[in-house]
């Protein structure tokens, strides 16, 4: 599990436009609702962060039923992964794992408070 959370860490890093490699709007979708899961469900993001995290995903689904669907099946697939992996259950280390998952919430959040304070995109 402790490879999930990393590959989703860097994973969120990717889906920020830090690397050039474009993926399908499913597979995008996917990789939202995966991230999403792993906050949840792995990392012990606060609500506050989840929720801003799942607007701009919102937002970028556009309301498409086929992307939505993705997004919705991958979180649910992710965080049964995450409930059922003993070994990340008894793990101690999982704070150190999450920080990238961590900082890069935080870092969604800072951004959903300047686009609703009207400091643009």
């Amino acid at each position: 599990m402790r490879n999930i959370a990393i590959a989703f860490a860097l994973a969120l890093l990717s889906s920020y436009g830090l690397t050039s490699e474009s993926l399908t709007g499913i597979d995008r979708a996917k990789q939202l609702g995966g991230q999403y899961a792993i906050g949840k469900e792995a990392c012990s993001v606060p609500a506050e962060q989840l929720a801003a995290f799942k607007q701009l995903a919102d937002e970028e689904l556009h309301g498409d039923a086929a992307l939505i669907a993705a997004y919705k099946q991958s979180a649910k697939d992710v965080s049964a992964a995450i409930r059922n992996d003993a070994r990340w259950q008894a793990s101690t280390d999982n704070d150190m794992t999450c920080v990238p998952t961590r900082l890069l919430f935080a870092q969604i959040m800072l951004k959903w408070k300047r686009r609703a304070d009207g400091g643009g995109k």
